[in-house]
Formats: C-alpha cells, structure tokens, sequence
C-alpha cells in the first residue's frame, strides 16, 4: 500500500487556514474549504470587508456538498481578522442582541 502525502482538507470554516495570494503589492487573503471535486462555489464579501463577515454555520453548511473558495476584499488583511482588528458592527449587534450596540 502507497503511503499517501496528500493533507486532508478542511471540512469546516474554523479549520480551514487563511491562504495568501500576492497579486503585485497586494496581498489577498482567502479561504478555502469542502471537497474538492466539481465547481467551487466562490464567496466574495462588500469593499473593506474581511473572512470574519461570513457565518460559520452558513459556510460550513455550503461546504458539506462543494468545494468553497471565500476571498476577503480588503487588500493587505494578511493577518487573521480576529488578531487584527475589533469585532465588526454586525458581530456586536448580534452578540448583544441590542442597538445601538456599545463599543
């Protein structure tokens, strides 16, 4: 029996690393995820945006079936989102469950 040097992939948007592209001096920062057979469903999120918009459990459900490439459009989010900057307006309104959400 061969032994095999293929990784797993990932299955989950919590296992799955952020891989970077560097296009000119623009570094893009992307996800991907799910099996790897048939055409990826790609995940693209508003200007300035990060990885951290999208849910996990809507992710993690669309990757069950496809293959999922998710592209953040902030140039230069090299850096987990999470190490890098605050939780989004979304997150704290969610977390919080009111509105105005306080910082």
């Amino acid at each position: 029996m061969a032994e095999s040097n293929v990784r797993p992939r990932p299955t989950t948007w919590a296992t799955a690393p952020n891989r970077r592209i560097v296009v000119g001096s623009n570094t893009l920062v992307h996800r991907d995820l799910g099996p790897e057979n048939g055409v990826p469903l790609v995940l693209l999120t508003h200007l300035g945006a990060t990885l951290d918009e999208w849910d996990p459990r809507f992710v993690d459900a669309l990757a069950r079936d496809r293959r999922i490439v998710a592209h953040s459009t902030s140039p230069g989010s090299a850096d987990p989102p999470a190490v890098s900057r605050a939780p989004s307006l979304r997150w704290r309104v969610r977390r919080r469950g009111s509105w105005p959400p306080s910082a």
